[in-house]
């Protein structure tokens, strides 16, 4: 490699047009080790050394030691992401020991088969004292002559002053239709608070570091990947005048490239991406054709204001949010959200931190799925299953019934001739009762339900169905035991489903045992403060299922019996979990089968 002065002149060429914050003090060339291998004069008096002192140096001989980590990490996030320019704003060292502070600009020089570091320095010193400043507004003399970078300038109302001719080729803007409108690359509310941050602060910073990567739309529609580099422009006395901005175009070199921006597009999901700000940046055309709302109706709005946030879910959508801006990931949340009609829409969102650039924050991504077409079929599946179960109780319920039928023909034998006619009649009417309750749970279970939650007692519900299934166990020698305690506390249920549920683990435990046995239903109250579970347990003493086969029970239409389907137990599991409940199951062949329940307590 040649250190001449021919190449210091092509390089020089090329950094020029970007010396718009300050005085330009220099530049050099280095290693891709960090080694100074040229200097020119001005960038040796900006540091008070002679060339000869500072070539074979590091770069971190002049660097302030509080500023070196950041740099490092600044410098190998470039290296890693592949981009053209790094930009360093930091504190540096004169040789004589008072800190200096400036604009790096590098880039990458391809020689051979290696790389050298080019490297601009202009002159932030000045921006930093209190006495002989500059007003930020000299800064800006040189900033419309800059053909890689947009500029602007935006008014404290929040309005465009002036751009500069690489920001129109940029958004598709000219000046003149620009001017007075608010920032393409900045949305209001975000703007009002970097102002009003800056006017509380009793010095204006005017380097303050407000930089970020975000998507931005152009005059066409064009979804563009943007890197903005926000500063104040104030007077000589340090009054806030008015926020500068320079925007790069990095579509092409960043990792939301064009490909991503058609991912997202032409996704069949829903989707909406925002900033690391919380404001929406894009969203897809299957959001629009599930929801209504359009592109133009989201845009930098913030995600806590959202036209289409279901007021009672509104909480729910501010922690998922909160969750995922802050770099967690959330898969399955359900909730509702409004569509632009007013009619809402269960769905369930994914949500993903978006990581991207030198400080690898993006904002986040969230996918949609609608869940109305799925809730649907698993009621209608339900329903099939509550009419299968009628239908296979129904022989078991017949034999129920038949038993008061004879009971009361005989007794209406006896009162023809009996002088004990109110006695008889008292049985008679029992016998009566029973029937009646065993067909009102047979149409109870066979009925569509409205779902309603309410407070229940489960020992009542648990009577209802061993009543139901009596007849069926008796028929099969089974005896059925039911242990529980007094006082339990009740649980928020539906009734109705938690009967589909205990009698699909009741049936099933019948079945288990062909030659007959036992059923012993538990129902054990909060064990402690820390656990107030209700637990039910059913255990047969049936045949036990192999473990190759336990791993694989709730799959639809799964199932170790001959004529099932298995959707009992699969639409008894959705029921549990629906119920915020928990459920295990434990088996061993020749054993029988352990089904255990966790409800929550109304008071947990």
């Amino acid at each position: 490699m040649t250190k001449d002065d021919s190449m210091l002149d092509v390089t020089e060429q090329e950094l020029q047009p970007n010396s718009i914050f300050g005085t330009a003090a220099g530049m050099a060339l280095m290693g891709e080790d960090g080694t100074f291998m040229k200097v020119n004069p001005s960038l040796c008096n900006f540091l008070g050394y002679e060339e000869q002192e500072l070539l074979g140096e590091h770069a971190e001989k002049v660097i302030h030691p509080e500023d070196l980590p950041l740099i490092i990490k600044d410098y190998h996030s470039w290296s890693e992401d592949g981009m053209e320019i790094l930009h360093l704003e930091n504190r540096y060292l004169h040789k004589k020991g008072h800190v200096l502070r400036g604009l790096v600009r590098v880039s990458k020089l391809p020689v051979m088969d290696t790389c050298i570091l080019v490297i601009h320095v202009t002159d932030l010193t000045w921006a930093r004292q209190h006495n002989g400043r500059k007003t930020n507004w000299e800064i800006m003399k040189t900033l419309y002559h800059l053909d890689s970078d947009a500029v602007a300038v935006v008014s404290l109302e929040g309005r465009i002053i002036r751009v500069n001719g690489a920001f129109e080729k940029m958004f598709d803007y000219s000046e003149a239709e620009i001017l007075g409108q608010p920032p393409p690359f900045i949305s209001n509310e975000p703007l009002q608070t970097i102002i009003t941050e800056l006017k509380r602060k009793k010095e204006c910073a005017p380097l303050l570091k407000m930089e970020y990567e975000t998507i931005k739309r152009t005059k066409d529609g064009q979804l563009i990947s943007v890197y903005i580099k926000l500063f104040p422009i104030s007077d000589e006395f340090g009054k806030l005048n008015a926020i500068g901005a320079v925007i790069k175009d990095i579509t092409e070199q960043g990792v939301l490239t064009s490909q991503f921006h058609d991912l997202v597009a032409f996704n069949l999901d829903p989707i909406l991406i925002f900033n690391p700000g919380g404001y929406v940046v894009q969203s897809n055309k299957a959001f629009t054709e599930l929801f209504g709302w359009t592109m133009d109706q989201l845009l930098d709005k913030h995600w806590s204001r959202l036209p289409f946030s279901v007021l009672e879910f509104r909480s729910d959508f501010r922690q998922l949010a909160d969750k995922v801006l802050t770099d967690n990931i959330v898969t399955g949340f359900e909730t509702r959200l409004l569509k632009e009609n007013g009619e809402s829409v269960q769905i369930s969102l994914t949500g993903f931190p978006l990581k991207y650039g030198r400080n690898g924050t993006g904002g986040a991504t969230f996918i949609l799925r609608d869940l109305s077409r799925q809730k649907k079929t698993e009621q209608l599946m339900m329903e099939s299953e509550k009419l299968s179960l009628a239908g296979q109780l129904a022989a078991a319920i017949a034999h129920e019934i038949r038993n008061p039928i004879t009971s009361i023909k005989g007794f209406l034998k006896l009162l023809q001739n009996s002088e004990r006619k109110q006695q008889y009649f008292e049985i008679v009417n029992t016998e009566i009762d029973r029937i009646e309750l065993i067909l009102s749970e047979m149409l109870a279970l066979a009925k569509p339900q409205t779902v309603k939650f309410e407070l229940k007692n489960l020992r009542a519900i648990l009577d209802q169905v061993i009543s139901l299934l009596l007849g069926q166990a008796n028929m099969n020698n089974i005896e059925i035991l039911l242990q529980d305690y007094t006082d339990l506390p009740e649980i928020q249920c539906d009734e109705n489903q938690i009967k589909q549920v205990f009698i699909n683990f009741m049936k099933n435990a019948i079945e288990a045992m062909p030659e007959g046995g036992t059923l012993t239903v538990e129902l054990l109250p909060p064990k402690s403060p820390n656990d107030l579970d209700l637990k039910i347990v059913f255990t047969d003493t049936g045949t036990g299922i192999p473990p190759e086969l336990l791993a694989r029970i709730g799959e639809p239409f799964f199932t170790t019996k001959q004529s099932g389907t298995g959707l009992g137990f699969m639409t008894s599991k959705n029921i549990i979990e629906n119920h915020n409940g928990k459920l295990n199951i434990t088996s061993k062949q020749n054993e029988g089968t352990s089904i255990e329940i966790r409800f929550p307590t109304a008071s947990s």
